[in-house]
């Protein structure tokens, strides 16, 4: 009986599948405001705003068999000051553009106007834990991201995903990917990221890849002074 239960759940799964060849995902950002020091009126205001910037910021990525595109979703009235602050509140909570170019197998950040080639194999350590997102059964995967921080310190960050085999997608936001499945839900640090509201388009959407100059993470780290 088992078996047959597990076989209709596949047999769905690819029925359902085949309805739709791109997705459209928002995710909503929920993250733990910078603490104001009183002491520190120097940085004060700069804080104020990063925490005003986060309210209602919602992220989208796009994907379809061609890839994925993964960035803020920016009001139509932001103007250039609201788009610099924006920037500085993703940068201060670990958060960039990303897309994927599949044929080519590489993954990309934006910043500064340069694609930075990205790391994509993700070492998830999967777990049979599980949860509702939005309907969706979804299963627990971690991976633990080391990295360098700006002033070369070497950090371990604990990254969890939530994700959901019933979605044939297996990408995510802010670049993570390579689970089986699409995933609903990141968090990582003091950030979370949560999906919103699902799109699917039975026709390939069209995707804009940025076009700008590619560059290794090494030759990134160089330029600005990390390397």
């Amino acid at each position: 009986m088992k078996k047959i239960v597990i076989l209709f759940f596949l047999v769905s799964i690819l029925c359902f599948s085949q309805n739709y060849s791109s997705i459209v995902v928002n995710y909503e950002s929920i993250v733990e405001p910078i603490k104001i020091d009183p002491k520190n009126v120097e940085h004060n205001d700069l804080f104020e705003n990063i925490n005003e910037s986060f309210t209602n910021k919602i992220f989208v990525l796009k994907a379809n068999n061609m890839g994925f595109i993964f960035k803020e979703n920016l009001k139509m009235d932001a103007d250039d000051s609201n788009k610099r602050m924006a920037k500085i509140a993703n940068l201060a909570y670990s958060i960039s553009d990303y897309f994927y170019e599949k044929k080519r197998n590489i993954l990309f950040s934006v910043t500064n106007n340069l694609n930075v080639i990205s790391n994509t194999n993700y070492n998830w350590e999967l777990s049979s834990e599980t949860k509702e997102i939005d309907a969706y059964t979804c299963y627990k995967a971690t991976y633990n991201y080391k990295f360098v921080t700006r002033k070369g310190k070497e950090v371990n960050r604990l990254v969890t995903a939530w994700y959901t085999p019933q979605i044939n997608f297996n990408y995510g936001p802010n670049g993570y990917m390579g689970l089986p499945g699409l995933i609903l839900e990141l968090e990582y640090d003091k950030t979370k990221l949560v999906a919103k509201g699902i799109e699917f388009f039975k026709e390939e959407i069209k995707i804009d890849f940025p076009k700008n100059k590619e560059v290794t993470e090494e030759e990134f780290l160089k330029k600005i002074g990390i390397n």
